[in-house]
């Protein structure tokens, strides 16, 4: 084979791939066959950032690993019709944990809810992702969970509907 063809091929291996090198020439990550992004894939766009670096802070994936605090201990009340305004708790609830209660939360009616705490300076939003097949019925929900391995510090929880409280764990 022709000593310039492998790279050649590399090259365009590269660009089918959808990495880019920089601005002074340097592959991007991901160039040498690695992927970026913690999953095995490149940044959550499915692209490398236009300059050839990974996500918006350099590191791997769109603003680095996603942190997120472990949830516990869901329940989620039976489907009512109470059409008073939303509300959320949140309270200490032992070493380093916040207990939450969100009253009044409104979802659909056929699917099952999964709960994820990402963390933002001293913020915990939070992220409800329905989850299964839903269907054409919409009702209001109280949920109770637990926050996990939170740091010590003052808190504001916020959840969707723009409903927050604030706790502070010693």
């Amino acid at each position: 084979m022709h000593p310039a063809r492998p790279a050649l091929l590399c090259v365009l291996l590269a660009l089918a791939c959808g990495d880019k090198a920089d601005e002074t020439g340097a592959p991007a990550d991901g160039a040498d066959g690695s992927a970026d992004g913690t999953d095995g894939t490149d940044a959550t766009d499915g692209t490398d950032a236009t300059d050839g670096e990974d996500g918006g802070d350099g590191e791997d994936g769109s603003d680095g690993a996603t942190a997120t605090f472990p949830v516990s201990g869901l329940a989620v009340s039976e489907c009512s019709d109470d059409a008073d305004p939303p509300r959320l708790t949140a309270s200490l609830r032992g070493a380093h944990a916040i207990g939450v209660s969100h009253e009044r939360f409104e979802g659909n009616c056929c699917m099952v809810l999964q709960v994820e705490a990402r963390p933002t300076g001293t913020d915990i939003n939070m992220v409800y992702t329905d989850v299964g097949d839903p269907c054409d019925c919409m009702c209001t929900f109280d949920l109770a969970y637990t926050i996990g391995d939170v740091p010590s510090g003052s808190w504001r929880v916020t959840a969707g509907g723009g409903v927050s409280s604030s706790v502070t764990v010693p």
